[in-house]
């Protein structure tokens, strides 16, 4: 033990808690964090005008896809994040099944930026 200690508990870390504990600084519980803050700038931008929920709601699920695959190639069950990337992505777009059929049956897609096809 180095330094003083900081803190003196009266009772034993019970193992729950402990598991709590390692669960919130797990790997997927940071990449749910990354998604979080990102998925929160897209509703900002949103909310300003800048982007439609449609688009926003695309480069949420598309950058939650990415986090999932890196968490599957690492090992990681990444059931927790999907889900967190579904709900962000619903919450941005409440008509993103609508969205994103359009989007599939419009061949080839591409992005309008001032008006002209990109």
């Amino acid at each position: 033990m180095t330094g003083p200690q900081k803190e003196v508990r009266r009772q034993y870390r019970m193992a729950e808690e402990i598991a709590a504990e390692q669960i919130e600084q797990s790997p997927i519980r940071q990449l749910i964090a990354e998604i979080r803050i990102y998925a929160d700038g897209r509703k900002s931008d949103v909310a300003r005008g800048a982007e439609t929920p449609a688009l926003a709601a695309v480069l949420v699920e598309k950058f939650g896809e990415g986090l999932a695959k890196a968490a599957h190639v690492f090992g990681s069950d990444n059931s927790d994040l999907t889900r967190e990337v579904d709900r962000l992505v619903r919450e941005i777009d409440p008509q993103y099944r609508k969205h994103r059929q359009y989007r599939f049956d419009a061949r080839p897609a591409g992005l309008a930026l001032n008006g002209e096809a990109v």
